[in-house]
Parts: C-alpha cells; sequence; structure tokens
C-alpha cells in the first residue's frame, strides 16, 4: 500500500540524522526533519502529486542547499526523494487513469 511506503519513507528520513549523526549540520538535519515530516503526513492523506513534489524537493535539497558533501545526508535524501518522486507520480498517474475512465463511462 503507498500509504506504508510513503510513512516508512518518511520516518526513515526524519530520523536519519540521528541515525547517521548529522544532527551538527543545520542545513541537513532541517531538510531531513521537514522533508521526512511532510512525506509522512502527505502519505497517510494519500495526496500523490504533492508528494511526487515533495520527492522532487528532497531529491534536489542536498544540491539546493549545499550539504552534499555530508554523504550520509545526502544519500538519505537521493534515495528517500528518488523512491517518493518516482512512486507518487505513478500513484498520480494511475488515479488520473482511473477518474479518466470513469467519466468515459458516464457520458
Amino acid at each position: 500500500n503507498m500509504k506504508w511506503l510513503n510513512l516508512v519513507s518518511g520516518l526513515a528520513l526524519f530520523f536519519a540524522p540521528f541515525v547517521f549523526r548529522y544532527t551538527s549540520a543545520p542545513a541537513a538535519l532541517w531538510s531531513s526533519l521537514v522533508m521526512g515530516g511532510m512525506t509522512a503526513l502527505l502519505g497517510l492523506r494519500e495526496l500523490y502529486k504533492p508528494l511526487a513534489l515533495t520527492g522532487l524537493v528532497t531529491l534536489l535539497a542536498p544540491f539546493i542547499m549545499h550539504f552534499s558533501i555530508l554523504e550520509a545526508a545526502m544519500w538519505a535524501c537521493i534515495a528517500v526523494g528518488s523512491l517518493v518522486l518516482v512512486t507518487n507520480n505513478y500513484a498520480a498517474y494511475l488515479v488520473d487513469e482511473a477518474g479518466a475512465a470513469g467519466q468515459q463511462q458516464h457520458v
């Protein structure tokens, strides 16, 4: 279920600074906390398009926020961001296709 994938991914990113010990780097810490929290909360609501955007921002965060030198933080964001971006883009596509098919049947 997509809800659980997003919840687990978000929580993994949220706790990554504490597990991989990059809490002393503010940009990496706050990017992981905010984007991980957003991913978990949006995942519970099954909002696929905002989740795909969150995944893209998470994927790019190490480069935009200049913490790509911290390998653990960079790879945590790249892994979670890529997973969230790809899976939720696909889920949004399936939802749109299902909605379009339903509208065609009612015409």
